[in-house]
């Protein structure tokens, strides 16, 4: 379920499209869910990795990503991680860049959105 409480404007932080928004609202949230496959961190340091990498991208909500662990191989493990971000914001560029920083010889896309509850 959405919750809206007031329209206000919103302004990129970053050119180009990257991290802009349409439609901001204060307390409007969507969730967005990426696939990493083949993290070669150890699992155990996956979670603290991503929610520090995350901190501080513009337009997240101020809620920690959840991070699920789907399968773990020798060849590397693969998780999903969902987080949440203003609703009407592009935030995809952004988050994949952060993730490709923090583990460059995983595959990383996005997967789905959800409305936030």
């Amino acid at each position: 379920m959405r919750h809206h409480v007031a329209t206000i404007p919103c302004r990129s932080l970053n050119r180009g499209g990257r991290g802009s928004c349409e439609n901001a609202s204060v307390g409007s949230l969507d969730r967005r869910k990426y696939s990493v496959l083949g993290v070669k961190l150890p699992i155990a340091q996956i979670q603290n990795a991503i929610i520090e990498s995350l901190k501080g991208t513009p337009h997240l909500s101020y809620r920690s990503p959840i991070v699920d662990v789907a399968q773990a191989s020798p060849d590397g493990t693969e998780i999903e991680v969902t987080v949440e971000h203003d609703l009407g914001c592009r935030t995809d560029d952004q988050v994949i860049d952060r993730l490709r920083g923090l583990f460059p010889e995983a595959t990383i896309a996005t997967k789905s959105s959800a409305s936030a509850s």
